[in-house]
C-alpha cells in the first residue's frame, strides 16, 4: 500500500456508524481495594462479571488475596449492596 493510499470502510446497512465522545471514554472509575480469601477470587470474579459493565476486578496480590474492584460512580451503592450481601452469606471468606 502507498503512502498516497486511502483505505475506505464501508458498513452494512443495518449498521449506523455514531459520534465517539472520547470525554466519555476517560471518564473517571471508582476504586475498591479488598483482602478476601484467595481461594474465592474467582468465585468473585465470576459474580461481578455476571452483571455485565457493574464493576471490573483485577487481582492485585494473589498470595494474599488482594483484590482491586473499579466501577464507575454511579454504581457505588449497587457494588456495595452486591459485596455486602457476599459477605453475609459468607461467600467471600
Amino acid at each position: 500500500m502507498s503512502a498516497s493510499a486511502t483505505i475506505k470502510i464501508s458498513l452494512a446497512p443495518w449498521i449506523a456508524p455514531f459520534p465517539c465522545n472520547l470525554m466519555a471514554l476517560t471518564r473517571r472509575t471508582a476504586e475498591l481495594h479488598l483482602r478476601i480469601n484467595r481461594s474465592r477470587i474467582h468465585f468473585l470474579k465470576f459474580i461481578l462479571e455476571a452483571y455485565d459493565g457493574l464493576a471490573m476486578l483485577s487481582v492485585v496480590e494473589p498470595r494474599n488475596g488482594l483484590v482491586l474492584i473499579r466501577f464507575a460512580p454511579e454504581c457505588g451503592g449497587d457494588v456495595t449492596r452486591l459485596l455486602s450481601s457476599l459477605a453475609v452469606c459468607g461467600s467471600l471468606k
